[in-house]
C-alpha cells in the first residue's frame, strides 16, 4: 500500500482548491498519521480492531469503517486473510448480508 500516502495528498490537494487557501491542505495532510499511521494495510486493519476489541466485522464493514475507501474490497480481504495467518484475527461463526446480499463470515481478534 504505498501509493495510500500520494493518494491522500493528491485529495488533500483537491480539498485545499475547493474549500481554503494553503493551510486547509496542510491541516488535512496532518490527520493522516493518526488515521493511517505509517503503515501498511494489514497494520491499519489490525489497528481497528485493536481500537475496537468487541466487534465482529465483515471485510466490506472493515473497509467503510477503517478509512480504506481508495483501496479496493479485494486488498482488505487479502489483508485480513494475511492477519489471520500470522494469528492477529480469527475467522468467527457469525455472518452478516455482504453488499451483495450474501451471507459473509466476520471476523475477531485472536484469543
Amino acid at each position: 500500500m504505498a501509493n495510500w500516502k500520494a493518494e491522500l495528498k493528491r485529495r488533500a490537494k483537491k480539498l485545499a482548491r475547493m474549500q481554503a487557501p494553503k493551510e486547509k491542505e496542510e491541516i488535512v495532510l496532518s490527520y493522516a498519521p493518526k488515521v493511517y499511521g505509517d503503515g501498511s494495510q494489514e497494520e491499519i486493519i489490525l489497528s481497528y480492531f485493536k481500537a475496537h476489541p468487541d466487534l465482529h466485522l465483515a471485510p466490506h464493514e472493515v473497509h467503510r469503517a477503517a478509512f480504506l475507501h481508495f483501496v479496493p474490497l479485494t486488498s482488505v480481504r487479502r489483508a485480513i486473510t494475511n492477519l489471520a495467518k500470522d494469528g492477529f484475527l480469527a475467522k468467527t461463526c457469525l455472518t452478516t448480508p455482504g453488499l451483495y446480499y450474501r451471507p459473509v463470515h466476520c471476523w475477531a481478534l485472536a484469543g
